[in-house]
């Protein structure tokens, strides 16, 4: 750093505070201690290849905070941190560090500290001095075990262990002697010790991995007015293969989609009580579960209030053939009603046996039930690979809400929404944006009556070759298509099949023309993505 730029720097930020970008600068603060001793808040920034030797060390008495990026860094000797007694704040997230200094354990000001994506870090000293440590973030490190004198941090509030695969166990007790502990998260690949867990009055976030869903629903009954604000919960059972997806992973994102989320996986659910699955977790995921009976909701308990489930995902699970059955009486259909209120999104995914959404919808109470209340939060439909079902059998008017509909790789889909006799001749989805029907090879109707889609945005068409006609209205006087409707997208080669589609009136296919894109079918997933 050329001495005016620095005499600049340091006459701006008082001496206090400074930002080191680069290896020279890096080298030159180790050096000459004289001009830094002032210091309070240090940044080092630095992606070039940086060795501290021993003997060097920062000469900053009164630093309390110190935050290196520096991922190249691969060693720090123990004097560098043996003049840092004021420290409060550390933060070597991300460097490629295997093993702390031992100076480390005589930092007792440290309130912080921060070791997250620090990916070769194995070895961490005694903490039992850091007394007043408050925060302490090890996830995504290759720790086996936690690190010697950790129960000795009684004033911990936060504490991550998540993805700190190579974790083998937790000692017992160990969380009891964290009375403050507001955020708990713990790897997957280690059960989560539920009782100690749930005996924590201040705990707020937890996430983590308990083994059954009789475990789980002690979360929700102890203390539940004042407990877990966050969470995200996963419930497994027989899963080797996801266990081992865990320990490979680096991508915290793809296992944690979203907050206050329960994910169960590899569970026989024939004998648990499932009534927390539904009246107290806004997200729930079952994959590869056993025990479901052929109608998912015949499984959970009837409610007498609405349910607060608003995200419904379920995968590979063989027993389900549909959501609900026939409404058969009033009172059936008053017990299912709490339960659908309020979702806002269903995916189903690789469901052998799944034949319709609502299978013999037909066959609903006389007078049927008022269908736009069925599902009227209703706003992401997505299924996926369901190969039994013929027909989706929604109902006409049942989702008023609907923004999107995603359905793909169904080889025997043949119609998705079924309109009875006397119900009218134009089904209303009035807030649609998004229609994606992709690789159905047998799909021959979307509808046997007029759509009318006043909202739609993106229509994808992608090997539906069975498919003739798409029935969406809109004014056949007008002299431009919806103004909503941006794009529609046909498979490349698909050119000669999209000129013969049939519309509800001759110029539609003319005034669509110009949205239209031909295009190699993968290219449309950019910016979709996969629901799981």
């Amino acid at each position: 750093m050329h001495d005016l730029v620095r005499a600049m720097a340091l006459k701006i930020t008082k001496r206090k505070y400074m930002v080191i970008s680069d290896s020279w600068s890096l080298k030159e603060i180790l050096i000459q201690g004289d001009w830094i001793k002032d210091l309070e808040k240090v940044c080092l920034m630095c992606e070039d290849d940086i060795e501290i030797p021993d003997g060097m060390s920062m000469g900053c008495p009164n630093l309390t905070t110190l935050i290196c990026w520096l991922p190249n860094l691969e060693f720090i000797s123990d004097s560098f941190m043996s003049q840092l007694d004021n420290l409060c704040f550390l933060n070597l997230s991300g460097s490629g560090i295997e093993k702390l200094p031992n100076s480390l354990s005589n930092l007792e000001n440290l309130k912080v500290l921060n070791l997250q994506g620090c990916w070769g870090l194995v070895d961490i000293p005694d903490l039992g001095k850091l007394k007043k440590l408050r925060e302490l973030d090890l996830s995504h490190t290759r720790i086996e075990k936690v690190p010697q004198g950790m129960e000795e941090l009684a004033n911990l509030t936060f504490l991550s262990l998540i993805f700190a695969e190579s974790l083998k166990t937790l000692p017992e007790g160990l969380f009891l002697n964290f009375p403050l502990l507001q955020c708990l998260r713990l790897p997957y690949t280690v059960k989560a010790p539920v009782e100690e867990i749930v005996s924590l009055k201040c705990l707020e976030e937890f996430n983590g991995r308990v083994e059954n869903v009789s475990d789980l629903s002690k979360f929700f009954t102890y203390g539940k007015s004042q407990f877990l604000d966050i969470f995200h919960i996963v419930v497994v059972g027989e899963d080797d293969e996801w266990l081992r997806e865990c320990k490979r992973s680096r991508d915290y994102g793809s296992f944690r989609h979203q907050l206050n989320q329960v994910k169960v996986r590899g569970c026989d659910l024939k004998n648990e009580d499932l009534s927390v699955l539904v009246q107290d977790i806004p997200s729930l995921t079952l994959t590869k579960c056993k025990g479901l009976s052929n109608s998912l909701f015949d499984a959970f308990p009837r409610l007498s209030k609405p349910s607060s489930l608003k995200v419904l995902e379920i995968s590979d699970c063989e027993e389900i053939e549909c959501l609900l059955p026939f409404l058969t009486a009033n009172l059936e259909y008053k017990s299912r009603f709490p339960l659908l209120r309020n979702i806002e999104r269903i995916n189903l995914i690789r469901l052998p046996n799944f034949i319709a959404f609502f299978q013999n919808i037909g066959a609903a109470i006389q007078p049927p039930p008022p269908q736009a209340i069925i599902s009227s939060s209703l706003r992401h439909l997505e299924i996926w690979e369901c190969d039994r079902m013929r027909k989706l059998g929604l109902p006409s008017s049942a989702f008023p809400n609907l923004e999107k509909i995603h359905i793909e790789r169904c080889n025997e889909l043949e119609e998705i929404i079924e309109v009875q006799e006397g119900e009218g001749r134009v089904v209303s989805l009035p807030k649609l944006k998004n229609f994606f029907l992709w690789e159905l090879p047998s799909l021959n109707s979307v509808c046997n009556t007029t759509m009318s889609c006043a909202s739609v945005e993106r229509i994808d068409l992608i090997a539906c070759p069975e498919l003739e006609k798409l029935p969406l209205y809109f004014d056949p006087t007008s002299p431009s298509p919806p103004k909503t409707l941006k794009e529609i997208w046909v498979r490349k080669g698909d050119e000669r099949w999209w000129k013969s589609m049939e519309w509800e009136h001759p110029t539609h296919g003319h005034l669509l023309q110009p949205l239209v894109k031909f295009t190699f079918w993968n290219q449309c997933f950019d910016g979709l993505g996969y629901p799981y």
